[in-house]
């Protein structure tokens, strides 16, 4: 995925409804414009821009999203009726007032890279990685409220050249999350806390690349309360952005300390896991590298879900139950409703009523502290009185079979994550299953070495 810089000049060319647009925009809705890319023919689907407003001041940038058209296309020249122009077509995923304090001010940019043309005589000009990235993290920052906000990152779990070394495991053993970039330069703690910009400094006068200087200044600026999704990949599949995360954690102090250096792991950072379990994939781009952090509200809601808007004090108590090992139960909502990344991403208002009814079946018979819903993902989970578990996954699907088929593949990967303490596993639905159905049960029952079930659930 390429990055652009598109341009705009109030002076030459009047942009209607921009307030509605950023006020639409603002909104969370995906708003679709078509914008000239000057002569360049390389732009492709999927490829990053940013808006720069040229011309009279103030000049910034005002607007960033995505390229939407597979390629650049002839259209009338937004200036002259006697020649074309090349357009593409984009989303917007932010913009602002281009007079407000919001814009990223053309000093701001020339702070970033002095040497790099910030007012090109067209739009379409290439924003090369390192500068993409910079301007990303200036973008970011500039639009997030100022204080002692919580940030939200997507950390690698993987190691080397290939990305071949798993560490996960070593990283949940520790309560740490960790990168390896640097690591010749042994520890950073002096480093760590401090400022961007002195944290940039000291790398590039160590000689640090511009790639680990990326990484280590978005990881050493985590503070105790910042939430991190532990990803398995985040590299594109074809045209598509793609994002897997395999875990959960928040970033804590332990005697007073957050950092630490590892030879085995490199430079770490104190956290307690939240979740962990099956892997999460989402059709997101953008986090590619080790350490990113998440900007986007409707990216770190598919990210993160509702422990995003936990505060604090809920996510200890969270934490307290993951110690523990005790069940609770919240219910959810069963007024269905859309997330903005992807038509595939919809809760279910079935699906909640299903598994609040099932939860409420199952408290009366096991209690309070015996019975958890969303439990490292799982819908829900019971602890039987020998101290096993029986996990439930829900589907919402009319055909019992249909059922069955979706939530297998899930509970054999709970069983497996868990270990010998799952003694049974269910698949749930809303309707009984009949004769045939029975017959597909039964044969699974006869490959699988673990007691397996379906039940039906009224609602």
């Amino acid at each position: 995925m390429a990055t652009y810089l598109f341009t705009w000049n109030p002076a030459t060319y009047p942009f209607e409804n921009l307030e509605n647009t950023i006020n639409r925009v603002s909104k969370g809705e995906e708003v679709e414009d078509r914008w000239s890319t000057g002569v360049t023919k390389k732009i492709r689907k999927n490829d990053r821009f940013f808006l720069m407003r040229l011309g009279q001041e103030p000049k910034g940038i005002f607007a960033s999203g995505y390229v939407v058209s597979d390629a650049p296309f002839e259209g009338e020249h937004w200036a002259s009726d006697l020649k074309a122009a090349l357009y593409v077509d984009i989303v917007y995923d932010r913009m602002v007032a281009p007079e407000g304090p919001l814009m990223l001010s053309l000093n701001r940019l020339e702070e970033i890279e002095p040497q790099f043309s910030w007012t090109p005589q067209a739009s379409g000009l290439t924003l090369p990685d390192g500068i993409a990235d910079a301007v990303e993290d200036a973008w970011a920052e500039q639009n997030t409220p100022r204080g002692p906000q919580r940030r939200y990152y997507v950390i690698g779990t993987k190691y080397g050249p290939s990305n071949m070394d798993d560490v996960l495991d070593k990283m949940t053993k520790a309560s740490v999350v960790s990168v390896d970039w640097a690591t010749n330069l042994g520890s950073l703690e002096s480093l760590f806390g401090k400022d961007e910009k002195t944290i940039v400094a000291d790398l590039k006068r160590r000689g640090e690349p511009n790639n680990s200087v990326l990484v280590l200044k978005r990881f050493l600026t985590l503070k105790a309360g910042d939430l991190i999704a532990l990803k398995g990949s985040g590299q594109p599949r074809g045209t598509a952005g793609h994002l897997s995360i395999r875990a959960i954690a928040v970033a804590v102090e332990r005697n007073g300390a957050m950092y630490s250096f590892s030879a085995d792991l490199g430079h770490c950072v104190n956290v307690e896991y939240i979740k962990w379990g099956p892997v999460v994939e989402l059709p997101i781009g953008s986090y590619a590298r080790a350490a990113d952090i998440v900007s986007k509200p409707e990216h770190i809601a598919a990210i993160f879900g509702t422990i995003a808007s936990e505060s604090s004090a809920d996510i200890a108590v969270k934490l307290r139950e993951v110690r523990t090992k005790k069940r609770s139960v919240t219910f959810k909502s069963e007024e269905g409703h859309q997330r903005t990344v992807a038509s595939t991403y919809l809760t279910s208002a079935q699906h909640n009523a299903l598994q609040n009814a099932l939860a409420s079946a199952l408290l009366k018979v096991h209690g309070e502290g015996f019975v958890a819903m969303e439990e490292n993902w799982e819908d829900i989970t019971i602890e039987n009185d020998d101290g096993s578990l029986t996990i439930y996954e829900v589907k919402p699907y009319a055909d019992p079979e249909l059922c069955i088929r979706a939530a297998l593949g899930q509970l054999l990967h709970y069983s497996f994550r868990r270990g010998e303490v799952v003694r049974r596993i269910v698949a749930v639905g809303p309707s009984p299953i009949d004769d045939g159905c029975r017959e597909f049960l039964d044969y699974i029952k006869s490959l699988i070495g673990i007691e397996f079930d379906y039940q039906s659930v009224r609602i």
